[in-house]
């Protein structure tokens, strides 16, 4: 085999599990997505539309974010605030710095984690990466809970 060979086998040896691993990462939380709750995300861009009525609500998702940032499919922007929807199981330390670090990155001040009512953590604000968090229940899901 010529070198120029070589390099290839070893670039693509070196690329090929970080790829991999993106993809695998991004189809498991879409069959997880695809599992829960589909309404809770709905109901939660209603709750912004009628607090922030002279701005949009939009996904902060970009056209590779469903590879790159798949998280992003749970969250909403609206005028200063990044909101992630959880509609099953309890917020989770990882769910926590999805916020911390997406909302800082938006540039946003008000970070909001949106679960069904009741909130399945007992406090209302959790600080992260010294950015504060609010949980906050929704009630009145189409789904019943």
């Amino acid at each position: 085999m010529s070198v120029w060979r070589w390099i290839a086998v070893v670039l693509i040896a070196w690329a090929a599990p970080p790829l991999i691993a993106y993809m695998a990462r991004a189809i498991s939380f879409r069959e997880k997505r695809k599992k829960e709750c589909r309404h809770l995300q709905g109901r939660v861009e209603e709750l912004l539309q009628e607090e922030f009525p002279e701005g949009p609500v939009e996904s902060p998702t970009t056209p590779f974010s469903w590879f790159t940032d798949p998280e992003l499919s749970a969250a909403l922007v609206a005028s200063n605030v990044f909101a992630y929807v959880i509609p099953e199981g309890p917020v989770r330390k990882k769910d926590l710095e999805y916020v911390a670090r997406y909302g800082s990155v938006i540039g946003a001040s008000d970070l909001r984690i949106y679960t069904h009512d009741p909130a399945p953590l007992p406090p209302e604000e959790i600080i992260v990466k010294e950015k504060v968090i609010g949980i906050r229940p929704v009630a009145g899901c189409a789904c019943g809970r």
